[in-house]
């Protein structure tokens, strides 16, 4: 009975992230050191950088 109680709460807390993924994520961002984590953490994804600024800047010019 135990395990079933988990997997339905599981489940009702994935449900309810996807539901108001927006609100969190802009409650989140909104405090200041979270948000520069974020956006520096982003810039290191490859293509991101050179999707926002163009291919010019990217970091590793051959």
């Amino acid at each position: 009975m135990r395990p079933l109680i988990s997997v339905a709460l599981f489940i009702s807390l994935i449900l309810i992230v996807l539901k108001w993924r927006y609100k969190l994520f802009n409650a989140l961002f909104a405090i200041s050191i979270i948000r520069k984590i974020a956006v520096r953490l982003a810039m290191n994804f490859p293509g991101v950088q050179s999707k926002i600024f163009g291919e010019s800047t990217s970091r590793y010019n051959y």
